[in-house]
C-alpha cells in the first residue's frame, strides 16, 4: 500500500520527535514543535490534527500492538491522545487522504481510497 493511493505503511516503533514527519505522495505526517500530530496536504493545509498543541516536545509514537499515541515529554506512559485501536500483531498506517487506520494481520494493509 506504499505510496498506491498515496498512502503509508508506519511500522511499530517508529516514533516522532519535534519536526520529524513522515511524507507520502499526497500528504505529511508531523509532530510539530508545539506537540500536535497533524497531516497536512501538499498545499501545506492541515487536514487533520490530534489537537493536542501546548505540549512543546510531545512524541508521536506507533505502538507494538499499532496503536498510534502522542505522549508527554519523556513520558510514554502518559498519553495526550491516543487512536485506541490497539489489535494484535498489527501496523499502522495512513492514507494521504488524511485518514489513520490501525490494521492487523500480516500482510493486511489499510483500506486507503482517493
Amino acid at each position: 500500500m506504499d505510496g498506491s493511493v498515496g498512502g503509508r505503511r508506519i511500522t511499530p516503533g517508529t516514533r516522532l520527535t519535534s519536526g520529524q514527519s513522515i511524507t507520502s505522495n499526497s500528504a505529511k505526517l508531523t509532530m510539530q514543535a508545539d506537540g500536535n500530530l497533524t497531516i497536512t496536504s501538499n498545499a501545506n493545509k492541515v487536514i487533520w490534527s490530534t489537537n493536542t498543541s501546548g505540549n512543546a516536545g510531545a512524541t508521536a509514537l506507533i505502538q507494538s500492538d499499532g496503536n498510534i499515541t502522542v505522549n508527554k515529554p519523556g513520558d510514554d506512559s502518559t498519553s495526550l491522545w491516543s487512536t485506541n485501536q490497539a489489535t494484535s500483531s498489527a501496523w499502522s498506517g495512513w492514507c494521504g487522504v488524511g485518514d489513520v487506520a490501525v490494521t492487523g494481520g500480516a500482510g493486511a494493509g489499510p483500506g486507503c481510497e482517493e
